[in-house]
């Protein structure tokens, strides 16, 4: 391919859980009404700038999908082929995933929690086969740590 491409990221709307505050990562947790809005929003801009996409990439949460449908359909191309990863999933946040994070930072402190949240090579601790939400996502990789996505191994490092 010759010329110049365009990448176009657009994150997933606000989801349930997030609008609670709590520690979401691999559990999926669908779009609030806020969230829909925001994928709305993205569309209409989108649409503005008379962006035509060859293919669309997804992770494999329904917050994302559900987001990528709204666009879709609004920039009428609702039959883009679509790739879709769980290396393209949010962070996943382990045995902190379903708690609040208000919460978590009295029990931990805000430092903690945020080296948890932002960190690009640390790793939250590790969800175990008792945690409530296990099974929700017990089928997933373990957790994997943000510095892996800059690898050249990842497969979405050059995805252009």
């Amino acid at each position: 391919m010759t010329g110049k491409r365009i990448v176009v990221m657009a994150r997933h709307g606000e989801s349930e859980w997030s609008k609670n505050n709590v520690f979401c990562g691999w559990y999926d947790s669908h779009l609030s009404d806020r969230g829909t809005n925001e994928a709305l929003e993205c569309a209409q801009l989108l649409k503005q700038s008379n962006y035509k996409f060859d293919k669309a990439y997804t992770s494999l949460l329904t917050r994302a999908h559900q987001t990528l449908k709204i666009i879709t359909e609004h920039i009428d191309q609702p039959n883009l082929p679509v790739e879709e990863s769980w290396r393209l999933n949010e962070r996943h946040y382990g045995a902190l995933t379903g708690f609040n994070k208000a919460e978590l930072a009295e029990q931990y402190g805000e430092n903690q929690v945020q080296i948890w949240r932002r960190s690009f090579d640390v790793l939250p601790p590790e969800m175990d086969k008792s945690h409530a939400y296990y099974m929700s996502i017990w089928c997933h990789p373990k957790i994997v740590a943000h510095s892996y996505t800059t690898s050249e191994k990842f497969p979405f490092y050059r995805i252009a």
